[in-house]
């Protein structure tokens, strides 16, 4: 099963770029935004470019770019490098506003029929970094067919609402509006969200607490700044033995309980086999690839 991380990687750094393709990621990010400054941009493009164009799109880790901000002059030089090396989306960062995001689908759908591309072929996932993006959390999330998922971006939304950093990472001050983006993104019929970057890299406590909340809440994985968070992410969003064992009695039981006309069934050792936990068992053998 491949592990539920997407990697950011500075587009400058060809070295680290290389280097996260060992990882086993679900996805890697290379990132033209945050990590890349004024005077870097157009390397930072190029390597870009020259990476997607080595590495074909056909399995993990799926290649994103993360472009810069919708409100900058950056973004539409940003497509112009990468689109023709053909990634497999974008990640889109800071998004206040559907206008935004209808501006960027206008873009690439006139490359995709431009270039005879599949339409709708090249995905997004947005990133609601400030209070305006969160209090818009439906409107944005169904503003495109391209999105395919969300994620929030708690460092700049601590800055945009003067939370304190250590607050909003160590006592999960945005705990709500997690919550909230995974019931949206399921209402809308989107992905499960990827989970919040955690930026104290030394607090692996703190970590490793941040990740299984996100984990019991419903994401589907995680975003990640450093290869030294990836241990954690694999096995708290890895399937267990145990649960394994346990999805498989569960679809046991329900096969058996169909075959003899029964429908919820409550097992000796206190366990109700309904529904939900059938769907439970049959999206955790999917994850751990045997469905």
């Amino acid at each position: 099963m491949e592990m539920s991380a997407l990697l950011f990687v500075p587009a400058t750094d060809e070295h680290k770029i290389q280097k996260a393709e060992t990882l086993g990621c679900s996805g890697i990010i290379l990132d033209l935004e945050d990590a890349v400054s004024e005077a870097d941009k157009e390397r930072a493009r190029a390597n870009a470019t020259r990476w997607l164009q080595q590495r074909a799109s056909d399995g993990p880790p799926r290649r994103w770019v993360r472009i810069n901000g919708l409100d900058t002059p950056h973004w539409e030089s940003d497509l112009d490098a990468v689109l023709p090396a053909s990634p497999d989306g974008f990640v889109v960062p800071k998004v206040e506003r559907a206008g935004q995001l209808r501006a960027l689908e206008d873009r690439l759908r006139r490359w995709e029929r431009e270039t005879g591309q599949n339409l709708n072929g090249i995905q997004m996932v947005i990133l609601l970094e400030t209070a305006a993006g969160v209090m818009r959390m439906e409107e944005l999330l169904s503003a495109s067919k391209r999105i395919r998922a969300a994620a929030l971006g708690i460092a700049d939304l601590a800055v945009d609402t003067g939370m304190s950093l250590d607050f909003a990472f160590r006592q999960n001050g945005f705990a709500a509006e997690r919550v909230r983006l995974v019931l949206v993104s399921r209402a809308l019929g989107l992905e499960p969200p990827w989970d919040v970057v955690y930026v104290f890299l030394d607090d692996k406590a703190g970590f490793r607490e941040d990740v299984h909340f996100g984990h019991d809440i419903g994401c589907q994985g995680k975003m990640v700044i450093h290869p030294s968070q990836l241990a954690v992410v694999r096995e708290v969003y890895g399937v267990s033995d145990e649960e394994m064992l346990k999805a498989r009695r569960i679809l046991e039981i329900s096969a058996q309980a169909r075959q003899s006309g029964q429908g919820a069934v409550l097992t000796e050792d206190g366990l109700l086999v309904d529904g939900a936990l059938v769907r439970w068992a049959e999206d955790t053998l999917r994850r751990a690839g045997e469905q």
